[in-house]
């Protein structure tokens, strides 16, 4: 690979994020192999103190570019915002509170250029964000046939570990205000409108993960983003209305289940027992 490559990073940050984990994201960032071009940090809305003391440190440790926001918008436009910024190729996207593994840069900007994809993902290693337990690896098929049909269901790109090329991403209308399935939504059209995709098959993003990640899937307001989430998909061509309202009951019913119950279905569909990466 070139040793010239450029490849941007995007890390939305707002108030409520944890200052240790986003100490840790950047930090994983300071330590890849392929150093990044730029390190995009987007304020979403005032941050605390800490949050900016975080960001400071780095500021002398990355290339980091500050990208602030007004107001709290949400992940969709501050990504966005991360997306605009950039002028590289290469975009990756790491969220503030992940653990970018050393070689996850290197890996992608490689396997995009050898494979000319436009939209990568990777497997990623979930851990338990109380104890630190490795509960698994998500990994999903690498080719792009097998993540086009999968899409029709979930979205194959485990949303962590997200790379795109910048240019086609854009082209597609990057990101939309669509809470907690933005990535889903531009994976999506990015497929719709042509792009290439593919998944690395190693893991490559520590994922911090347990009952409070799966928590957040019956957030307030899960259920509407849903059902435009499976309206655009429609409005894409990849499915057919019965198909969404099927995805809808099935994908709202597994947000239903008691905590123990998803915690356990969770594990036997989406995680795998691999050794760890790290």
């Amino acid at each position: 690979m070139p040793a010239n490559v450029q490849i941007d990073t995007v890390t939305a940050v707002y108030h409520a994020v944890d200052p240790p984990h986003l100490d840790q994201a950047l930090r994983s960032l300071a330590d890849q192999t392929l150093r990044p071009t730029r390190c995009i940090v987007v304020a979403d809305g005032p941050l605390t103190k800490d949050l900016e003391a975080v960001i400071l440190r780095f500021t002398r440790i990355l290339p980091l570019h500050v990208v602030r926001l007004p107001g709290h918008s949400g992940s969709g436009p501050a990504k966005q915002a991360g997306l605009e910024a950039s002028d590289a190729p290469y975009v990756a996207i790491a969220d503030a509170d992940d653990i970018s593994i050393p070689v996850r840069l290197e890996y992608q900007a490689r396997l995009m250029q050898e494979s000319n994809a436009d939209l990568l993902g990777a497997a990623m290693e979930e851990f338990d964000a109380e104890s630190g337990e490795v509960l698994g690896i998500r990994t999903f098929p690498t080719s792009h046939e097998e993540v086009a049909a999968l899409m029709q269901k979930v979205n194959p790109i485990n949303h962590p570990t997200v790379c795109v090329r910048r240019e086609t991403a854009l082209h597609a209308g990057g990101y939309l205000d669509l809470p907690y399935l933005e990535d889903y939504d531009l994976c999506a059209r990015m497929l719709a409108r042509g792009a290439t995709a593919a998944n690395h098959p190693q893991p490559l993003v520590r994922f911090r993960g347990g009952a409070a990640s799966l928590a957040r899937r019956r957030a307030k307001g899960v259920a509407a983003s849903e059902w435009r989430l499976q309206q655009n998909l429609v409005c894409y061509g990849l499915i057919t209305w019965p198909r969404a309202v099927w995805n809808m009951v099935v994908r709202t019913g597994f947000r239903c289940l008691p905590g123990w119950l998803m915690r356990r279905m969770y594990q036997r569909i989406f995680l795998s027992v691999a050794p760890s990466t790290h």
